[in-house]
């Protein structure tokens, strides 16, 4: 490890001092998975940011990607999550215009993950939708396979999500209709009468959204 590191370290003088920013840009994406490697994340992140830089300026959309992503992962090492969300999606969409099907599908897996984490599943399926496409135009079986399981374990986690909504209804709403009636009968008329007027159309949203959901899943 100190050898390969040395060495690329040795090259990365080598070819700043000739000017090839390319040849500059490759090897300090290799250092940076080096310092990652070791664990030293701020190396890391800090090689992947120049890399980046370097190929940005010498128009290599791969290498830049490349680096985009990279620097997704140590954000997201770090519990950097909002940053590496935006990693990772930014990373998708230049391999997606590269047609790099591989490392697009690559970069949107690690998006969706992250987002599982989080809790926001309904986000996260989306992608993972997106995800088990790209794994069936790969033709990787296991992939497939893969994706499909965990799409249909987010899907069956959501669907018994509703029923813990109506659960809250049942007993929500008896209590804001009684609190509605003391306020009609005790303090204010007016007052009240708006107040049922207000949980009607509550009740309406409520009705229209559990049919828009019962829709979706036939």
């Amino acid at each position: 490890m100190k050898e390969n590191f040395e060495k690329l370290q040795a090259e990365l003088l080598k070819s700043a001092h000739r000017g090839d920013l390319k040849r500059t840009a490759e090897i300090l994406l290799k250092l940076g998975r080096v310092y990652q490697e070791v664990d030293m994340k701020e190396h890391a992140l800090e090689s992947y940011e120049n890399a980046k830089k370097l190929y940005n300026k010498c128009k290599n959309p791969r290498g830049e990607a490349l680096s985009i992503f990279n620097i997704g992962i140590i954000h997201e090492e770090r519990g950097n999550h909002k940053n590496a969300q935006k990693m990772y999606k930014e990373a998708a969409e230049k391999f997606k215009r590269l047609n790099d099907t591989k490392n697009q599908a690559k970069a949107i897996y690690h998006h969706a993950r992250l987002l599982e984490k989080e809790g926001k599943f309904e986000d996260a399926l989306k992608l993972y939708k997106k995800y088990h496409k790209l794994c069936t135009l790969m033709d990787d079986s296991s992939l497939v396979l893969s994706s499909h399981a965990k799409i249909k374990s987010i899907e069956g986690y959501l669907s018994e999500q509703p029923i813990n909504r109506d659960w809250l209804s049942l007993i929500g709403y008896p209590i804001v209709i009684l609190l509605a009636e003391i306020l009609t009968v005790y303090i204010n008329v007016l007052a009240g009468l708006g107040a049922h007027v207000l949980i009607l159309f509550v009740l309406l949203i409520h009705s229209s959204l559990v049919s828009n959901e019962k829709l979706k899943r036939v």
